[in-house]
């Protein structure tokens, strides 16, 4: 019996799948009610999510704001 592990290029991400899609839905319910999240808001979004949920990220501490390369990523 042979099994594959499913191998992935790149770092390993910074939110697992519930936490990226509890994101996803905070960004369609700023949406809905009229706020739209520029790219700018979303990365200090995923900061200030990340400091509250204890994930260890390489963000900006002084500026509270995820990075650029973060946000191409996500997108």
């Amino acid at each position: 019996d042979c099994q594959f592990k499913k191998k992935t290029l790149g770092r390993k991400p910074l939110l697992n799948e519930e936490q990226e899609a509890e994101l996803v839905s905070r960004i369609v319910r700023f949406a809905a009610i009229g706020l739209p999240v520029t790219p700018q808001i979303l990365r200090r979004l995923v900061f200030k999510f990340g400091e509250r949920n204890a994930i260890n990220h390489p963000f900006n501490q002084q500026a509270k704001i995820a990075g650029k390369d973060w946000f191409r990523t996500f997108m």
